[in-house]
């Protein structure tokens, strides 16, 4: 998916490309038949794919993750442990996150990657097992390097050779080869590459070029990514060459949020890093947070809470720095450039506030605690300025649905203290009766499954949400005026019509009937929405709070057709910017 966008770009990969990972899978991370793989990764990921052809395409078995064991817990290693996996793929992020209680069991083999491995990961999981850390753009057809990890290793963990049939090239800007130990950009050619990106020729122009040692025909992939040549002759990253980021699964580009910043009328400089950091509190496991940091106008020393929130009206949740640090001057190189490995790290802390009233300030202060990681916390202190961030919001009104207490997550940005958030806060009825149902992958009340077809009138399925999709969910429920993700589209159809076959089959086309383009092609969507249940799916939030992806038995096309035909141009244009809004 674009960060600059939000579009996704679709990736023409080759059956070619799935044969190479399938080799790969079997020399060099030795899947057999006897393997046991662990399904983990969110099919909207392309790293679900790595799984489902380790298990279906090596006769091995598919271990699918119950949705209640799919956390950063011992519900999910024990689960590993009784399901004797023998393959699994966590992301760092996940890794990190498990507790020391929270351990592998010995002997399986392990994929890590997706973002940067920390050394540390390595010391605490390489022993006893065979952990490799992985690097692989969809455009390379999901995989192309892999590093086996020595469970002693210290330093930045590379991400290893090119796989089989892989080619990995360092360049310079001038598309000149760089000797090893020197950054540059990493381009990939070989098996697997992809064709390109569908309907996009511009793109595809842009990222996939002619190969200069290859066989002729042949291109390359350029990835956008540093990376360089160690002494071993692997490879290690870098990050991006543009420095664009990654949080959360969002691509994000720091220099446009810079910008914002450097509009406030008080900053008169601003630079926003992606830092790899401890979570709040003591203890905490190590997230990757954008921060922002800002010097004020001269004679002005700006509000970093204000700065903040300032910020958040102007941009997506995701793109909010999760604190911004004011500074009096930025610290330099030698060269006179923004040092920004010396920036330092912001500080999350409870103030000396009140102590909680009555039972939900204290329900909520003691989530909160737990969720950041952070000893006691006061009705006083802003869940925001003690490293919350929009993922932990939805996670704390979760837990708050749990404990009867109706929030949602508009209402934590609005009331962010936890003495206004109580005032905001309902109160939930109890009803810990699990319902009967057709819906194993999500455990329902009967007062749920009322709720939902009161909704949407009759259920096809209910299924667990994937944390990209919760995050959509969201951002939806952050927006006052419509749903950012779902865009509306204008046709212009014109006066044509097409020739409709009523039987089928066999009829000569003077026994055609004609219909109005519009009519068609109306129809034609609601055969789509009718044959797949998928194009039919939306979110919805169950009374515990949980976000869930529902199935309607059945829908109808949000559609409106006006006809222009009768109107002059001034009219038409007019027309089509109310359908617009």
């Amino acid at each position: 998916t674009s960060g600059s966008t939000g579009r996704p770009n679709g990736v023409v990969v080759p059956h070619a490309g799935v044969a190479k990972l399938i080799h790969t899978q079997h020399e060099v991370y030795c899947v057999t038949e006897a393997s046991r793989v662990l399904q983990f990764a969110s099919p909207s990921f392309d790293l679900a794919f790595w799984e489902l052809c380790q298990a279906l395409c090596s006769g091995g078995t598919l271990v699918l993750v119950p949705p209640e064991r799919r956390v950063a817990g011992v519900e999910l290693t024990e689960y590993i442990a009784a399901q004797r996996v023998t393959h699994l793929a966590l992301p760092p992020s996940v890794l990190t996150m498990l507790p020391a209680e929270a351990d592998l069991p010995q002997g399986v083999s392990m994929l890590c990657g997706t973002e940067a491995v920390p050394p540390e990961v390595v010391a605490r999981f390489a022993a006893g097992r065979r952990m490799f850390n992985a690097y692989g753009p969809t455009e390379a057809t999901v995989n192309a390097t892999l590093f086996l990890c020595p469970p002693d290793h210290r330093g930045p963990v590379p991400i290893g050779a090119p796989d089989p049939h892989v080619r990995a090239y360092v360049f310079d800007e001038r598309l000149g080869l760089v000797p090893p130990g020197t950054a540059g950009e990493l381009y990939l050619g070989g098996e697997g590459l992809a064709r390109g990106y569908l309907g996009q020729t511009g793109l595809t122009a842009a990222h996939f070029v002619a190969d200069p040692f290859g066989p002729p025909g042949s291109r390359l992939y350029r990835t956008g990514d540093r990376a360089r040549w160690n002494r071993r002759g692997l490879l290690e990253f870098l990050g991006r060459v543009d420095d664009q980021v990654k949080i959360r699964g969002f691509r994000i580009e720091p220099a446009e949020i810079e910008a914002v910043l450097e509009s406030h009328p008080a900053v008169a400089a601003a630079v926003v890093i992606a830092r790899d950091d401890h979570g709040p509190g003591e203890g905490g496991a190590t997230v990757r947070r954008l921060v922002g940091y800002v010097v004020g106008v001269p004679g002005d020393n700006p509000d970093a809470h204000e700065v903040r929130a300032w910020l958040a009206q102007r941009l997506p949740g995701y793109m909010v720095p999760a604190a911004v640090v004011v500074l009096d001057a930025f610290p330099l190189t030698p060269n006179n450039k923004i040092d920004r490995a010396a920036l330092p790290a912001p500080v999350f802390t409870s103030v000396a506030g009140r102590t909680s009233r009555d039972a939900r300030e204290a329900a909520l202060c003691r989530l909160a605690a737990e969720i950041l990681h952070l000893d006691a916390t006061s009705i006083d202190d802003n869940f925001f300025d003690l490293g919350g961030d929009s993922i932990l919001s939805i996670r704390l009104v979760s837990r708050a649905r749990r404990q009867g207490i109706a929030i949602t997550a508009r209402q934590v940005f609005e009331a962010p203290t936890f003495a206004a958030l109580a005032a905001l806060a309902g109160t939930l009825p109890s009803s810990a009766v699990v319902a009967e149902s057709d819906f194993p992958l999500v455990a329902l009340t009967q007062a749920d499954l009322d709720d939902l077809e009161d909704r949407i009138g009759r259920v096809a399925d209910v299924v667990p949400v994937t944390p990209l999709q919760e995050g959509f969910f969201f951002h939806a429920q952050l927006e006052e005026d419509g749903d950012p993700y779902l865009p509306q589209t204008i046709f212009d159809l014109g006066d044509a019509d097409r020739p409709v076959d009523p039987g089928g089959r066999g009829v000569s086309p003077r026994q055609r009937r004609r219909e109005p383009l519009g009519t068609v092609l109306r129809r034609s969507v609601e055969a789509l929405l009718d044959r797949h249940p998928n194009l039919r799916a939306g979110f919805a939030q169950l009374g515990s709070g949980a976000v869930v992806s529902v199935v309607p038995g059945e829908a109808t096309v949000p559609w409106r057709q006006v006809d222009l035909t009768a109107m002059t141009e001034a009219e038409q244009a007019q027309a089509v910017s109310r359908l617009a809004e």
